[in-house]
């Protein structure tokens, strides 16, 4: 379990559309002066990469921000992401131990109204990790 988890107030929800996982490279190659290639593994662990994407509102956003220049020191530092959701076999007790490898992004998506006056925007923020060991 993490010291620092994903603040309450952010969604989990991730979006099926767009999410990759991508294995690690664990492998050496070490050439031979005759016959092929030899391959090994390096470690028994390895880190890798997840990327996807979720929907924030403009104050879910600015808590993100906070949250990864504040509490994570500019997102140096590893957290506990829950995966609810993610995943055929994912529970509502799993989380998984990561750090972000990109800095979020976002793309506006839509405004919310009543009337002439707006009560949110709707953000879509890509997201990737480093999923550790």
């Amino acid at each position: 379990m993490a010291t620092i988890n994903w603040p309450l107030t952010l969604p989990v929800e991730v979006l099926s559309e767009g999410y990759e996982e991508e294995l690690a490279n664990n492998v050496i190659r070490d050439k031979y002066e005759v016959g092929p290639v030899g391959l090994r593994r390096m470690t028994s662990g390895q880190p890798y990469a997840v990327s996807f994407q979720m929907l924030m509102t403009d104050t879910e956003w600015a808590t993100l921000l906070a949250f990864c220049d504040d509490t994570l020191i500019s997102r140096s530092l590893a957290f506990g992401f829950p995966t609810t959701g993610i995943g055929p076999t994912a529970s509502p007790t799993d989380e998984w131990l990561v750090r972000f490898l990109e800095p979020p992004r976002r793309q506006f998506v839509a405004r919310q109204r009543t009337g002439l006056v707006t009560q949110y925007d709707l953000w879509l923020v890509a997201i990737k990790f480093e999923v550790l060991p």
